[in-house]
């Protein structure tokens, strides 16, 4: 998938999940921005498999848990979920590929994968876009944002 996808479904996915208050969106979104983010900064070398693996995943959960209770972050709990659920979106869309992820990399380079997507396909981007669209709408539809109703249901 392409990166943009990533950073939507990763986000809409954490803001699904974890239903934050409005004081605590901005620090979700950024959050799971980063974490949906971060596993292709390996994109030159050996890559989806240095960054797209469990290990480096407890890595930067460790280190962010720390920085985060440092500066005395409000629900440091709800922050590392965003980042964590965004890191694991990442993975588990480009498992969806034909390349897949070395999942358990440096223990094992053996690529796991779910499906056989090329990963740039536009098809698959734009359906995963999609479906982070109707993510954030069941968000809001959730949260009374808006009252109608679909279909009138």
């Amino acid at each position: 998938m392409n990166r943009s996808t990533h950073v939507l479904f990763g986000t809409s996915l954490s803001i699904l999940i974890l239903n934050p208050q409005p004081s605590e969106l901005i620090g979700i979104i950024t959050l799971s921005v980063i974490g949906s983010y971060l596993p292709d900064v390996d994109l030159r070398i050996k890559h989806r498999m240095l960054m797209h693996n469990v290990f480096v995943l407890v890595m930067f959960s460790i280190i962010l848990y720390y920085i985060l209770n440092y500066l005395s972050v409000y629900e440091l709990w709800m922050m590392l979920a965003a980042f964590n659920i965004g890191f694991l979106s990442h993975i588990v869309l480009d498992m969806l590929t034909y390349a897949g992820v070395a999942f358990f990399y440096p223990l094992s380079s053996k690529r796991y994968r779910i499906a056989k997507l090329k990963s740039n396909s536009r098809l698959a981007n734009v359906f995963f876009t999609l479906v982070s669209v109707l993510l954030l709408l069941a968000w809001i539809y959730r949260n009374k944002f808006i009252n109608a109703k679909p279909f009138g249901l």
